[in-house]
C-alpha cells in the first residue's frame, strides 16, 4: 500500500464499492496496512497447520502471506494476501536517545547521500518531520524529529531502504 493513503480511508473505500467486503473489515484493515515484519521466511506453499505451530510457539511473530505468480515473459512476482509489509532495506543505525526530539546516530554512514537539513521518516507507515543535524564542534549527527511520538522508553533503529527512505522501527 502506498504510505500516503490511509488504511481506514482505504477500507471505508473499499467496502464502499463493495459491501461484501464489510463482514471481514478487520481482515481487509491487516490486510492494508503496512507494518513490518520482525523476521521474514519464505514458504513455497501456505499451511494452516505449519502457521498455527509457528504462531503456538512464536506469539509476537507477524507473519506476510505473498502469493507469487510467473509471469509469461518468465518473470515473478509477488503479491500480498495478508500479513504484515517487508521493506528492502539497504542499511540500520541505531539510535541513542538524547531528549524528546533528539537522536545520536550512531553509525553515521546511513546518511551518505544525505545533506543536512529536512527530511521525511516513516514511523508505523505514517510520515513525521525530520531534520538531519550534524553537532559544528565533534562530527556526531543527529535525528531531530518534529512532534515525536515514539515513547522514550523504547530502543530504536533507523532504517534505509532501497529507495533511500528513512524508516524508523522499535528494537
Amino acid at each position: 500500500m502506498n504510505p500516503e493513503f490511509d488504511e481506514n480511508d482505504l477500507v471505508d473505500f473499499l467496502t464502499r464499492q463493495n459491501p461484501e467486503f464489510a463482514v471481514n473489515e478487520k481482515e481487509l484493515t491487516d490486510l492494508v496496512t503496512n507494518t513490518p515484519p520482525e523476521l521474514l521466511m519464505i514458504f513455497d506453499d501456505y499451511c494452516h497447520d505449519t502457521f498455527s505451530k509457528l504462531l503456538a510457539d512464536f506469539t509476537s511473530l507477524k507473519i506476510c502471506i505473498l502469493e507469487t505468480y510467473r509471469t509469461p515473459s518468465h518473470e515473478c512476482e509477488a503479491y500480498r494476501l495478508s500479513g504484515d509489509y517487508p521493506y528492502e532495506v539497504s542499511f540500520i543505525s541505531k539510535l541513542a536517545y538524547k531528549d524528546e526530539q533528539h537522536y545520536k546516530v550512531l553509525k553515521t554512514e546511513i546518511f551518505n547521500g544525505f545533506a543536512e537539513g529536512d527530511v521525511e521518516i516513516l514511523y508505523k507507515m505514517k510520515k513525521l518531520k525530520g531534520v538531519i543535524l550534524k553537532h559544528p564542534k565533534n562530527n556526531q549527527w543527529f535525528l531531530k524529529i518534529l512532534r515525536n511520538p515514539l515513547p522514550n522508553d523504547i530502543a530504536v533503529q533507523l532504517h534505509l531502504d532501497k529507495y533511500k527512505q528513512l524508516i524508523i522501527q522499535k528494537i
